[in-house]
């Protein structure tokens, strides 16, 4: 008896998935679009997490079950979701028309925090929203950072410093060269303050200028300079990293009043 119950049970989970995975059918799609720029789109399948790309022509295949949500993201359309419905499912085909999103830089949601500025708003909101990118789909060197400009001229100048021929090493010259010139020195401090101008640059963004000028009281014009002066305190880092978002706006009002005294700048 026993035994009987376990082949039942084995039965209706194999034939369970066995049903799911023939209702799952290899979708041929196009992108189609006025200016013909369709090469480069991502086409991501919301349930599945499985990704694909168009091609120069605007084709792409990805393998789908009715119902099943499809998310086409590029940076010159945005992202923009069709479901799979009947005729899609059966035809096992799909032509998709993209239109070119324009949105004006202040009205892009760039907030990693979610945050407005206003304390009480802020306290309401709940984030809770499953977010596709390279690393959730676990596609190949996700995690990689890709060297900027000056990064990788200073690491031509400075790094290196052995180059393998066969199995013996020869030494580069070019460090030795660099740092005599100069050259090196140089790159290294162009390198420092790009980097401190991108991060000026990102945390500007999450929050928006209003939030500096309005709500913290900091000249437009001194907003870089106010960020730079927030990094210099101990706990900046640490504060950034919790992404506690409360404890990240109650740091900056503190910080605003200390710039404001040191600085001799009048509250509105």
């Amino acid at each position: 008896m026993k035994n009987n119950i376990l082949t039942y049970l084995f039965l209706v989970v194999f034939y369970s998935a066995t049903a799911q995975f023939s209702s799952s059918v290899k979708l041929k799609g196009k992108i189609l679009n006025k200016k013909n720029d369709v090469e480069g789109v991502h086409i991501i399948n919301k349930r599945t997490k499985t990704a694909t790309i168009s091609d120069k022509e605007g084709f792409f295949e990805i393998i789908v079950q009715k119902k099943d949500t499809l998310l086409f993201s590029a940076i010159q359309y945005g992202a923009q979701s069709v479901i799979i419905d009947e005729e899609s499912y059966k035809k096992r085909e799909l032509s998709v028309t993209l239109e070119v999103q324009v949105t004006a830089l202040k009205e892009v949601i760039l907030n990693l925090y979610n945050l407005s500025g206003n304390l009480i708003i802020d306290t309401k909101k709940v984030i809770n929203e499953d977010r596709v990118s390279a690393v959730s789909l676990n596609l190949p060197n996700a995690h990689v950072k890709l060297k900027a400009q000056t990064e990788r001229k200073l690491y031509e100048a400075d790094g290196q410093p052995y180059i393998q021929v066969g199995l013996g090493f020869v030494v580069n010259l070019n460090p030795i060269a660099n740092v005599i010139s100069g050259r090196t020195k140089m790159l290294k401090n162009r390198l420092a303050i790009e980097q401190v101008k991108d991060k000026n640059e990102i945390f500007k963004h999450h929050f928006g200028n209003s939030f500096f000028v309005e709500t913290l009281e900091i000249p437009l014009e001194k907003i870089d300079d106010f960020i730079l002066f927030c990094s210099l305190d101990d706990t900046f880092a640490t504060t950034v990293k919790t992404k506690n978002k409360l404890g990240l706006i109650k740091f900056l009002q503190e910080k605003s009043t200390e710039y404001q005294e040191l600085n001799y700048l009048e509250k509105n």
